[in-house]
């Protein structure tokens, strides 16, 4: 029988994803727009071409946290983005207050060096958009988890 996996909420402490794990899921989506923005430089000069470069990370980052809940990087390191208040997907709002937070954020890092300090390990982006960053141990390519049970 199919059963959905549900964290406890006396559990929920324990579900905060660690600076660590955000930061290498960071470096991996970095490195995924790298490689998209370099696929189409070798023409700096056309003001369409620039445009559309820098649409390339605003675009990854919201397409992945609306409807995915996580990036690639977050994807591989097993955690995702989810509103703070009922731990569902964000909304695409939330998505551009939080990226608009994360160019804010990388004001002198302190924005990121928050997340080393805060009980939730919440970075200012995380506040401004009322959201946090949960671990996904089993994550899915389906909006929920699904596990197989055997007695229910």
């Amino acid at each position: 029988m199919k059963v959905f996996a549900m964290t406890p909420i006396s559990d929920i402490s324990k579900i905060y994803a660690s600076f660590f794990q955000r930061s290498i899921a960071w470096i991996i989506d970095s490195f995924i727009i790298g490689l998209c923005g370099y696929s189409v430089i070798n023409n700096d000069e056309n003001i369409i071409i620039n445009t559309l470069i820098q649409l390339i990370p605003i675009s990854y980052f919201l397409i992945f946290w609306t409807f995915r809940g996580a990036t690639p990087g977050m994807i591989i390191m097993k955690i995702r983005v989810v509103n703070e208040k009922d731990l569902k997907n964000i909304t695409f709002t939330q998505g551009a207050v939080r990226y608009l937070g994360l160019l804010l954020s990388a004001i002198l890092m302190l924005g990121f060096i928050w997340i080393l300090f805060d009980k939730k390990n919440k970075g200012f982006h995380d506040y401004m958009a009322n959201t946090i960053v949960v671990k996904n141990k089993e994550f899915s390519l389906f909006e929920n988890e699904i596990k197989e049970a055997d007695n229910v």
